[in-house]
């Protein structure tokens, strides 16, 4: 595809797709039927736009670059079924936006990889609205989230992201893919959200919040990692809650299965 001129702002992680058949492919990989809601985050110049607007019975697209608005309305304005929003995704208020959307919507997006890490914090925070994303990741991110237990990767995304959700890496793509070219390789990866978490859906924020102090300061043992991400709690309550868990208190978070951190929540005294 021919782009026209345009400057490329590397803070808000401006990388288009230029490789057609990859955009085909992705699209393919979401199986959209004709009655769905998709969204679509960060469109820039509508590269895979065009593809999903074929697919979608309604598509809206979020875009924070006020530059690509006009670009997008002009070469999609006219169908009736998009909406182009000029929005910030770490601030929208998806839950508000489609909680009458049924089926419940998709997310299929090209994520600005400057802010992919709270970006997906976002999403999980209005999962309850999706049904599934399939997201462009940085390739070293996709395999942190895809990480085991044990493993130097493992941490909080994998974790909170692997309770909610089915995790399959689906795809990659290499940097002549984009314009410009980034340094790293890049991932298709599908999350198909579960009805309900696996572990800690009676306390959710308990349970990101347990999940978040044990990896704070991932080099120290439970006991102490705990009682410093948790202010609250004591060494001495940390450790008698990892022991009634079953789980020995001079561990680290990247040992602890996603069973294992239910059963920590469960025990904490918070």
């Amino acid at each position: 595809m021919n782009l026209p001129p345009f400057h490329y702002k590397k803070h808000l992680g401006q990388n288009f797709l230029i490789d057609e058949r990859i955009q085909r492919r992705i699209v393919a990989l979401a199986r959209i039927s004709g009655e769905e809601t998709v969204v679509e985050i960060g469109p820039g110049n509508g590269a895979i736009t065009r593809h999903l607007l074929a697919a979608a019975g309604r598509l809206v697209v979020v875009e924070i670059d006020p530059r690509l608005i006009p670009v997008l309305e002009a070469r999609f304005g006219d169908a009736p079924h998009i909406e182009i929003l000029h929005e910030n995704a770490l601030r929208f208020d998806f839950t508000a936006h489609l909680s009458e959307a049924a089926p419940k919507a998709k997310v299929v997006a090209n994520l600005p990889y400057s802010i992919v890490t709270p970006l997906l914090f976002h999403l999980l925070k209005h999962r309850r609205v999706f049904s599934e994303f399939l997201l462009m990741l940085p390739e070293e991110l996709a395999d942190r989230i895809l990480a085991p237990p044990g493993n130097r990767a493992y941490g909080i995304l994998s974790v909170l992201l692997r309770n909610v959700s089915e995790i399959s890496k689906r795809l990659t793509i290499p940097p002549a893919a984009f314009r410009p070219r980034p340094r790293i390789a890049s991932a298709i990866v599908h999350f198909d959200l579960l009805d309900r978490p696996r572990v800690g859906g009676g306390n959710e924020a308990k349970f990101q919040r347990v999940v978040r102090a044990a990896f704070c300061q991932r080099r120290k043992t439970l006991r102490n990692a705990l009682s410093a991400g948790i202010p609250a709690l004591s060494p001495g309550e940390a450790q008698r809650a990892c022991e009634a868990a079953g789980i020995s208190p001079q561990r680290r978070a990247e040992t602890l299965t996603l069973e294992e951190f239910g059963r920590l929540a469960d025990t904490l005294p918070l």
